[in-house]
């Protein structure tokens, strides 16, 4: 397939996760969405990461890598946003859920225990 019919099958699909782009960088990020609107939003980014490995391998110089490398790009920092943990994140982390893990998997920790014993002996 050449690149103007590969850009041409695709173009749809590309102009949705741009507008969904332009809409997140807009509105203040994908917390704004639907539940049904962010699934769509995954398809559409799976779909062009896709695209853009095909891009890749069938058309290494070619316009359609440039833009959807931009594309996906930004669609990334939109989905993967990362969190900033807080002072009570922390302090809830060490009081409420290492405790109840350690807890739940008490068995292990005594057989670690032991197996690093004998093996220290």
């Amino acid at each position: 397939m050449k690149e103007v019919a590969f850009s041409a099958k695709n173009e749809n699909n590309w102009k949705a996760l741009e507008a969904y782009n332009n809409r997140l960088r807009l509105q203040g990020g994908i917390k704004r969405l639907t539940a049904e609107e962010v699934r769509e939003f995954a398809r559409l980014f799976r779909l062009v990461c896709f695209n853009l490995a095909y891009a890749k391998t069938h058309y290494p110089g070619g316009n359609a890598v440039v833009f959807l490398n931009r594309l996906v790009g930004e669609s990334h920092n939109f989905f993967y946003v990362r969190e900033t943990s807080s002072f009570s994140e922390i302090k809830n982390f060490f009081a409420i859920i290492l405790p109840r893990t350690v807890r739940e998997t008490y068995l292990y920790w005594v057989f670690a225990m032991v197996f690093f014993m004998f093996g220290a002996l």
